[in-house]
């Protein structure tokens, strides 16, 4: 009897992938729920320290996720065109998605926190 192997993807490389991808998600969606925090806490009154510690946690983690995002980009595309795995184009599709959305949300958020600082000469 001939043995047949069974074509498999690399065991080593996708789990890096998956828990960065995981990440990514993660942050994205730390994001928009501290946004959410936010956009409450306005009409809840928080303290103004407190707003701007939401603000700047919301900096933080969406600049996290911008940089993830682009890590895990570039190892999806190292996926698609090197190993040939045509189905990761679904999941970069999605972290392009996440990195737009970091990117609005860290573009509002300075904005938010250079207006709250004022405007100084």
């Amino acid at each position: 009897m001939k043995k047949t192997r069974r074509k498999t993807f690399s065991k080593r490389y996708i789990p890096r992938i998956e828990i960065l991808y995981r990440m990514d998600l993660f942050l994205t969606v730390l994001s928009c729920a501290l946004a959410v925090v936010y956009s409450l806490g306005n009409f809840q009154y928080f303290l103004d320290s407190t707003q701007i510690f939401i603000l700047k946690l919301m900096a933080a983690s969406s600049l996290a996720g911008i940089f993830l995002g682009l890590v895990v980009i570039g190892q999806e595309f190292f996926s698609v065109v090197r190993k040939k795995h045509k189905f990761r184009l679904i999941m970069m599709s999605t972290t392009v998605l996440f990195l737009l959305l970091s990117s609005v949300l860290l573009l509002s958020t300075h904005v938010l926190l250079k207006l709250s600082q004022g405007f100084r000469s």
